[in-house]
């Protein structure tokens, strides 16, 4: 996917894929740059993740960041994500001890560190009560809705601890949409915005609440 597309037309943040690691192989994304330029061009808020497949090895998750945190486009302060959906291993605290070491590193760097996964993989590998214990509401989880609506139905919310972004559609493969529950996507873009970033604690969505006019806006997964 080259291009980014305003789907609600009241898109206002994307986050786009660096790049990421797979059991110690780092590849970069060629979409990234293009990425950050147009949603310069589009006056939205510019975030990052990357693709953390380096399971319980924590040395090779602070390899990967000493390669990416260099290589960001976007204001200290702004999000940077691991994606951790695949290559974890069957020790749950080696696995949370490789995550922690990554975003410790990511805040450390002066960034907002986020954990980006679906709910069965983080309750089947990851302890998220240590997680979160040191970086509240730091989860971005991923549970589609049905149906190609380019609004959130929060009746689909998967609910769970700590979310501070639901992304609720891949609106059938074209680009992943998402909507940001605390206003983390606002940091490293006001006066007040740190990497030591803590969104506020909020309530679960209801199924009838309403997106909090807050529009929704991600890269295509690549």
């Amino acid at each position: 996917q080259t291009n980014l597309f305003n789907n609600t037309g009241r898109d206002s943040f994307a986050i786009d894929q660096i790049g990421g690691d797979v059991n110690g192989y780092i590849y970069n994304d060629w979409t990234y740059s293009r990425h950050a330029q147009q949603a310069r061009n589009n006056g939205w808020h510019f975030h990052t993740y990357i693709w953390d497949q380096t399971g319980s090895n924590s040395w090779e998750t602070q390899r990967m960041l000493n390669y990416f945190l260099p290589r960001l486009q976007q204001p200290r302060g702004a999000i940077v994500a691991l994606d951790y959906e695949a290559g974890a291993s069957w020790n749950v605290e080696a696995n949370t001890d490789a995550i922690l070491t990554g975003m410790r590193q990511i805040k450390n760097a002066g960034y907002a560190p986020m954990l980006y996964s679906y709910r069965p993989y983080l309750q089947a590998h990851v302890d998220v009560n240590r997680v979160l214990a040191e970086f509240p509401n730091s989860i971005w989880v991923a549970g589609y809705q049905s149906g190609l609506s380019v609004w959130p139905n929060f009746g689909y919310f998967p609910s769970m601890n700590g979310v501070a972004i639901w992304q609720y559609s891949d609106y059938g493969g074209q680009q992943d949409l998402n909507v940001d529950l605390t206003g983390i996507t606002q940091n490293g873009y006001t006066n007040h915005s740190t990497g030591a970033y803590n969104a506020p604690k909020v309530q679960q969505p209801k199924p009838t609440q309403p997106a909090q006019n807050r529009s929704n806006q991600a890269d295509t997964y690549t």
